[in-house]
């Protein structure tokens, strides 16, 4: 779309200086100048030209020959627009804009390359609306071929997040390649949404401690948390099996899931040994987040469920949407 503004930002200027040379020239008025500058451009038009001095004449000459690369650069650019998919781009760009101003509770992904690429896989497995932010036209044709919400730019513009709806995003993912940006864009979007999650990409611990200063709620470390899975595939292989096949997309019987136990749902203050979770729904609560930040590993069936409490589960995808259901009001 900038390639069609040029051109007719160029040929407006040609038109333009014409105009103003030929009103010098010739002592026209300022409307028969830029008709003449019009016409001098256009070689069809020459049939109309009012009579002209040789000076007249020589600008006409020139006129002429910029016209027609200006023409002809003008129509390139326009075959490329129609007929390289750039104007279906434009309108596919309108449409996502239109589409991320109705969303609310979204994630904005920041960044596509290895790391952004695998968050907004993950993110779509799970089916939840994300946007992604990448200034790389390469990468944003692929996901626009993928029919997915993409926003050309620089993450670490302030005007760009608020075009990604950060205001009224649910989480935040800064996988940018660059330490120093992934920390502009948490301090930019803890500034427009204080309520928001974010999870930074780091590249050491001198930085994550930077990142959470800025308002980042996770940092990770790519090249770490490889290394460490690494040495437990040698170490622990059938623990990190039993990981990959509760957390894993190859296996659709199991899953594991955060449940939030609102204030209203059935489940508070309720026992374990009473409740649904275990007896109807055969769900396995591995561990309990207690709203005043305590963790509780493996709780026993005498626990009772208080509102506030996030649940890790791990059972099948089905029973977990029930779980889901029960624990809100």
């Amino acid at each position: 779309m900038q390639r069609v503004y040029r051109a007719l930002t160029l040929f407006g200027a040609v038109i333009l200086l014409g105009g103003i040379l030929f009103r010098s020239i010739e002592r026209l008025d300022w409307f028969d100048a830029f008709y003449t500058a019009l016409l001098s451009v256009t070689p069809l038009g020459h049939g109309l030209m009012p009579p002209l001095s040789r000076a007249g004449r020589e600008l006409n000459a020139f006129l002429l020959v910029c016209g027609v690369g200006v023409v002809g650069y003008a129509a390139s650019i326009a075959t490329r627009f129609v007929f390289e998919g750039e104007m279906g781009r434009v309108f596919w760009r309108r449409k996502v804009e239109r589409r991320i101003g109705r969303m609310e509770g979204h994630y904005v992904v920041c960044g596509h390359g290895r790391v952004g690429r695998t968050v907004a896989e993950e993110l779509g497995r799970h089916g939840v609306p994300f946007v992604i932010i990448e200034r790389s036209e390469e990468a944003v044709r692929e996901r626009i071929a993928r029919g997915e919400d993409v926003i050309l730019g620089d993450a670490t513009s302030e005007g760009v997040l608020a075009q990604a709806g950060i205001e009224r995003a649910k989480g935040l993912v800064a996988a940018l390649e660059s330490d120093a940006d992934n920390l502009y864009v948490t301090l930019t979007a803890r500034e427009s949404n204080p309520g928001i999650r974010i999870v930074a990409r780091t590249s050491d611990d001198t930085a994550s401690a930077r990142l959470k200063r800025a308002g980042a709620d996770r940092t990770i470390a790519p090249t770490q948390i490889g290394g460490r899975e690494m040495v437990q595939h040698l170490l622990m292989p059938a623990v990190v099996d039993f990981i990959h096949l509760a957390t894993g997309k190859q296996n659709v019987e199991l899953e594991m899931q955060e449940i939030h136990v609102l204030p209203g749902s059935s489940l508070c203050g309720v026992p374990f040994s009473e409740s649904p979770i275990r007896r109807e729904h055969g769900v396995i609560v591995v561990a309990v987040n207690k709203a005043a930040g305590e963790s509780i590993f493996n709780p026993e069936s005498s626990y009772v469920v208080d509102e506030g409490d996030t649940m890790i589960c791990l059972g099948h995808p089905d029973r977990l949407a029930a779980m889901q259901r029960l624990a809100r009001p």
